[in-house]
């Protein structure tokens, strides 16, 4: 199909997770009209997915389960009643997807609006009695051990121990806070607060909290919440393919490029006023110098057009309002944190998110050797064809800059990097060697096709090292595996990545339509990619060279343990010239692992992450005060055993001179910069890999 070659192609880990009943549900399909997008949905997954599935009662039984639990996760609306209503239509769900059938959607989201207005009345009447924390009750923690309430007086009891455990958790966390306060101050004598005094605070904050949940989760719309019913659908095809609506798509472009047209300020619903929580430095809004965190927004007016009063409006709908093209006016009244009222008038812009992008540090051991750290948290691009940055010019940039400190080898820190561009892949992974193979990939039809370098000019030819984990995914994996497979450098860090081996690529779903209609895009699974090798990261990931593990186990997390996942396979490998290193593997190996089980912060933390996991794994947690307090406090004093907060590495940081210039000139830029600098000085990983470099 010709048209699928100018669409986007992406490698990245599924980053627009479901959203739960809750604060932040995702915004629904558009104009009512959810049954034409469910057919067009199963119509683009049935021809171009990577591997279709059979829309039979299995199926459907599999979409209910998925879109029950992703409604309501922790089993706190739905009753068995419910679901054994419900469960009429567990089998009919194949059918309502092919015939764009949105009924059985309709019907669950009015009972939770129903649920929703039962569960206000009930904490309400729980809140307004004496509330006993003094008898033998628990609260599930696991919410997979829960099971949903048999009846009324069940569910009623359910919520009752929810509301105690959340107001004991803050009275808890109230009593810290001061106790930290008066530690901060040196007060020789300080006054606690009493039980009593204890719990009425905590019950006036937990009064407050569900207030504001309720009142956010009623001002939603029923269409709101269709993304969570498509997205039932779509995951049982693989959990990377998943439908965006026309907000989400905005969404994802903005992630993908780090750039967005609007005014560059980031908002929170506060008790229905949209609230500024921050400002992108060098937006639009932070040009004015006339907003600051916390001012709340009133109205909102495009341009000389008459305003719309935003207060108890949804933040979705709000920022709908304020974003959008470049170029135009928005005018903002704001209630200023003084309490005066003033017309900001913005004109909108693209905004940049630096944090998005490439950066470098310079990084100097004991001997005074140099080695150049870049860092980057996707593999971007322009998104739609538009103008924009790509993380290969940005890294080639930043290895240029390097060069001139003289570094003698370069650690590409690719932790928690989810993927991005699978062109970007190339373009990087062809800074390295001089030319060369380095991905396949493979259709749904088995055709085979070859992504390599063919420039012959290496930016960079000296030493190599590669930082991951658990989280390092997809692109990140197809960089790291070619890096390994030419013997090119070294990876370190976790077992292994993540371990998603497929592509994605995003089709607006109304390609045909010659309509105004806007029913959203499909990211979908369209390839797997394979290492030159012909080995497959499914489910495995990249296996790293040397093994500094992970301090907690996020194996659940992992593409292993996604119930969809494809499986694992692998094709023929393609003919590839490895690079001539000279460095001992084995020996480096080795003297890591001596140092490792030497380090004592190291072995502290090692310690501290078993003991997390075994808090981690606790199910319940008891409702009774004293109790609660007494496991609290023995939770902080266990704590307090693994903390190591006088660990500093032996590194010395330093930026180039074009960062230096920038640190010079901007103050907010330098704050970022010395965070950077101060995470960095902790990062015992980065130090052992400095000293891994030295021994290359």
């Amino acid at each position: 199909m010709q048209w699928i070659k100018k669409s986007r192609i992406y490698v990245l880990m599924a980053s627009f997770s479901l959203l739960v009943f809750c604060f932040n549900a995702p915004a629904g399909g558009g104009d009512g009209d959810e049954d034409k997008i469910l057919q067009k949905l199963k119509r683009t997954l049935d021809v171009l997915h990577y591997a279709p599935k059979s829309v039979d009662n299995t199926f459907s039984e599999k979409v209910f389960d998925t879109y029950i639990n992703d409604l309501d996760p922790y089993k706190r609306f739905f009753t068995k009643e419910d679901i054994s209503e419900f469960n009429q239509s567990k089998d009919l769900l194949d059918d309502y997807f092919t015939d764009g059938d949105v009924s059985f959607h309709n019907k669950v989201i009015d009972r939770m609006y129903q649920r929703l207005d039962d569960a206000e009345k009930i904490t309400t009447q729980i809140l307004s009695k004496p509330i006993n924390l003094d008898s033998d009750d628990y609260y599930v923690l696991d919410e997979e051990k829960k099971d949903f309430s048999k009846n009324k007086k069940e569910w009623e009891k359910d919520w009752e121990r929810y509301i105690k455990y959340q107001i004991l958790y803050e009275a808890y966390t109230a009593n810290e806070t001061e106790q930290e306060k008066n530690d901060s101050l040196k007060i020789a004598n300080p006054k606690h607060l009493s039980k009593a005094e204890q719990l009425d605070e905590a019950t006036k904050t937990v009064k407050e909290n569900l207030s504001e949940y309720f009142r956010k989760s009623k001002i939603k719309k029923k269409e709101d919440y269709f993304s969570v019913y498509a997205n039932a659908y779509t995951t049982n095809y693989d959990p990377h393919t998943n439908y965006f609506s026309p907000k989400e798509v905005d969404d994802f472009g903005a992630q993908i490029s780090g750039k967005f047209e609007g005014i560059g300020a980031t908002l929170q619903d506060k008790k229905g006023y949209p609230t500024i929580m921050g400002l992108i430095i060098g937006g639009p809004a932070w040009k004015t110098k006339k907003l600051d965190a916390g001012d709340k927004i009133l109205k909102v007016a495009q341009g000389s057009n008459e305003a719309v009063n935003v207060v108890g409006m949804s933040l979705d709908d709000a920022i709908l309002l304020i974003k959008g093209k470049k170029g135009t006016k928005v005018v903002l009244t704001v209630q200023k944190k003084n309490g005066t009222v003033e017309e900001i008038p913005i004109v909108r812009d693209e905004v940049e998110i630096e944090e998005s992008y490439a950066k470098s540090a310079i990084l100097s051991n004991e001997t005074g050797d140099r080695y150049g750290l870049i860092s980057f948290p996707s593999f971007y691009m322009p998104f739609n064809g538009k103008v924009g940055r790509n993380a290969s010019d940005d890294i080639k940039a930043e290895i240029i800059e390097l060069k001139k400190q003289n570094i003698k080898g370069i650690i590409l820190d690719l932790r928690n990097n989810g993927g991005g561009s699978l062109n970007e892949v190339v373009e990087i992974m062809g800074l390295f060697i001089k030319n060369g193979p380095v991905v396949q990939v493979k259709n749904s039809d088995g055709a085979q096709n070859l992504h390599e370098d063919t420039d012959s000019s290496i930016e960079w030819d000296g030493n190599v090292t590669v930082l991951v984990n658990d989280f390092s995914a997809s692109a990140s994996e197809i960089l790291a595996g070619a890096i390994q497979d030419y013997r090119r450098g070294i990876i370190i860090g976790s077992h292994s990545t993540y371990g998603k081996g497929t592509v994605q690529t995003v089709v607006p779903l109304d390609r045909f339509s010659f309509s105004a209609s806007n029913s959203g895009d499909v990211k979908l699974t369209i390839q797997k990619y394979y290492r030159v090798t012909g080995n497959s990261v499914q489910q495995k990931g990249v296996s790293s060279d040397v093994v500094i593990p992970e301090l907690s186990d996020v194996t659940e997390l992992k593409e292993s343990a996604q119930k969809t996942a494809l499986p694992w396979d692998q094709i023929n490998g393609t003919v590839y010239t490895p690079w001539n290193s000279t460095y001992d593997l084995s020996k480096i190996k080795a003297n890591s692992e001596s140092r490792m089980n030497q380090n004592s912060h190291y072995q502290l933390l090692k310690a501290g992450a078993k003991w997390y996991e075994t808090l981690r794994k606790q199910e319940k947690i008891t409702l009774n005060y004293e109790k609660f307090m007494a496991e609290m406090k023995q939770r902080k004093d266990e704590s307090k055993k693994y903390e190591d907060k006088k660990y500093n590495t032996n590194l010395t940081i330093n930026f180039h001179s074009n960062d230096l210039a920038k640190i010079a000139k901007d103050t907010i830029f330098k704050a970022k910069r010395d965070d950077w600098k101060k995470s960095l000085k902790r990062d015992f990983q980065l130090e052992e890999t400095v000293r891994i470099m030295s021994e290359m």
